[in-house]
């Protein structure tokens, strides 16, 4: 792949060779599918969407507000002590998705 790179010029080599591993991971995530056995993984994938549709108002209301274990709580504080540690947001948001994250 890096010859195709070198070969086809730096911004169209790698072009095809990022074509070339995106179908190569197609082709390959189409071979797991198969081989693997399909309807238990659609099976499985379909009981996993289910649960977490019926599971998410509970997961994000949450509070122990009986058990008053303070978990929820702590866990936020943590959750943005860790984001506010970061420096800049090219570091937690994938750039290509959001343009303002690009440092000049």
């Amino acid at each position: 792949m890096n010859a195709i790179c070198v070969a086809c010029g730096l911004q169209k080599g790698v072009r095809i060779a990022s074509d070339v591993r995106s179908y190569l991971s197609f082709l390959m995530l189409g071979w797991v599918f198969i081989v693997s056995g399909a309807s238990f993984i659609m099976n499985y994938f379909t009981d996993s969407v289910g649960m977490l549709l019926m599971h998410l108002p509970r997961m994000l209301f949450y509070t122990d507000a009986i058990g008053k274990g303070g978990f929820p709580q702590g866990w936020t504080v943590f959750y943005w002590a860790v984001v506010g540690y970061l420096r800049h947001p090219d570091e937690y948001l994938p750039g290509p998705y959001f343009p303002w994250s690009y440092r000049t």
